[in-house]
């Protein structure tokens, strides 16, 4: 009579470590799914900000006098969301802050340094740019780094 209730005290025992693996896995499992969000909100930011890098360098190409009224050292463009950053997605992803200074100037270029920042729920991601503009709308880009 005495070995029934002990196999049933392991069979319960048994149970209980399986719940506890369980409940282990499921808990690493939340853990890992929280930090692959938060790498691909990382990501998004900074795609993000790319895109509003190339949204302004585009605007910029399609009207060479949007540089008229950038001097040596003056801002052109700068304030929140000045591009209409905002994306169509569930994340509320968008790039602000898209900053354009004049560093050099001579007869036929202007060297400028670009910021932007993208964000993406918590994440965001700042882009510098270091581009030269020269005659006819080129656009060459001199330095690109986070």
């Amino acid at each position: 009579m005495r070995e029934k209730g002990s196999i049933t005290l392991f069979a319960v025992f048994g149970l209980f470590v399986l719940m506890l693996l369980g409940m282990a896995l499921l808990e690493i499992t939340n853990i890992e799914f929280q930090m692959s969000q938060s790498m691909l909100d990382r990501v998004r930011a900074y795609y993000m900000a790319e895109a509003g890098m190339e949204k302004a360098l585009a605007k910029i190409k399609h009207n060479p006098l949007f540089l008229q009224d950038l001097t040596l050292n003056g801002v052109v463009i700068q304030g929140e969301d000045p591009f209409n950053g905002e994306v169509d997605s569930p994340c509320h992803c968008s790039f602000s802050r898209v900053v354009l200074t004049a560093k050099e100037q001579d007869a036929e270029t202007i060297t400028g340094a670009f910021s932007v920042t993208g964000r993406c729920n918590s994440a965001v991601s700042n882009l510098k740019a270091k581009v030269k503009f020269g005659p006819d709308g080129l656009i060459d880009i001199i330095y690109w780094k986070t």
